[in-house]
């Protein structure tokens, strides 16, 4: 309880909801205290959505990532995501791996599958810039929990939407998403 209450402080003392609903809105922009409490209100709004997905408050993690997926989209179109936490692969994939899970949770399985899409891409496509072994187990999270999805959700579905989703045929994904089927049938 602690720590979501210093993270909602933090949120809250940086002004990164106004500051993103005004990118949003179109609104002139409200000017955060500092860079740093700028930058500390992300990292709180990234940590307070996987405290809420620990908790198994997955609508209420839902909600935190609000600003930040509301502003950028949800990161399943094709266009390029702006976002501070675009600059941290960790961080961004942290962010959509939470977001996933939430929305896998609150069974909203077509918006999850397009975000672990979105997050799988991210990975692959900086896997050569940022040679982290952390990016490579995410990478298999996400997989193992598409597969789990195949296998245990309604896997009809969820395989048509993943073929007619933001990767295109023929390319790298579909044999990302041809190995998670075959992990589904293993698992």
């Amino acid at each position: 309880a602690k720590v979501l209450r210093y993270l909602s402080r933090f949120v809250k003392d940086s002004k990164i909801t106004q500051i993103l609903k005004a990118q949003k809105d179109g609104a002139p922009a409200v000017e955060p205290p500092s860079p740093l409490m700028k930058m500390m209100g992300y990292f709180s709004v990234v940590m307070q959505s996987r405290q809420h997905c620990l908790l198994g408050d997955y609508h209420s993690c839902l909600k935190v990532l609000d600003p930040i997926m509301g502003a950028e989209g949800d990161g399943t179109s094709e266009t390029k995501p702006t976002g501070i936490y675009v600059r941290v692969p960790i961080c961004y994939v942290t962010l959509f791996y939470h977001a996933g899970f939430a929305q896998l949770m609150a069974r909203r399985y077509v918006d999850a599958i397009g975000t672990f899409q979105s997050a799988l891409l991210f990975i692959f496509r900086n896997r050569l810039v940022s040679r982290c072994d952390q990016l490579q187990k995410w990478s298999d999270k996400l997989l193992a929990l598409l597969a789990r999805y195949i296998r245990d959700g309604d896997g009809k579905r969820g395989v048509h939407v993943m073929r007619q989703g933001p990767i295109p045929a023929g390319s790298w994904g579909v044999g990302m998403l041809t190995r998670a089927g075959l992990l589904a049938q293993r698992i």
